[in-house]
């Protein structure tokens, strides 16, 4: 199963919304990858560029929502940081075997996806209210 973007998924936020455009080709990348356990150098390779782009992503996201004055941007960050901390140990797993190529995508991949159609839809009411008020 690919993982599809969806404009429901959408904030609004031209450069937010493009990366998480993005984070769905990584997902489907590093799905791609874990279908091929063998190849531990491709599983590795889009593991590393998933890790660097959401830790990117992260940043400017969380730029993007301080600029706007977001009331949720603490509880926002806490759970960027929690996200980098439970991709980080499962890449970790990962290298020292502890968690299969084919398992790994599903785990982290999930979670990433799950985190941008549920939490950013706050983000996205905040960002049209805001733009409603203006």
């Amino acid at each position: 199963m690919l993982y599809k973007w969806d404009e429901k998924y959408e904030l609004g936020i031209e450069e937010v919304d493009d990366q998480h455009r993005t984070i769905f080709e990584l997902a489907n990348a590093l799905r791609a990858a874990g279908a091929n356990p063998g190849n531990t150098d491709l599983v590795e390779s889009a593991l590393f560029e998933m890790r660097s782009y959401v830790d990117d992503h992260f940043k400017d996201e969380e730029a993007i929502m301080c600029s706007l004055e977001s009331p949720a941007l603490e509880e926002h960050c806490r759970i960027h940081a929690e996200m980098v901390d439970k991709v980080e140990g499962l890449a970790e797993a990962f290298e020292t075997g502890e968690v299969r190529a084919s398992d790994l995508h599903v785990l982290i991949v999930s979670w990433l996806i799950n985190h941008i159609a549920k939490e950013h839809m706050k983000l996205a009411h905040f960002v049209r209210e805001g733009k409603e008020a203006a």
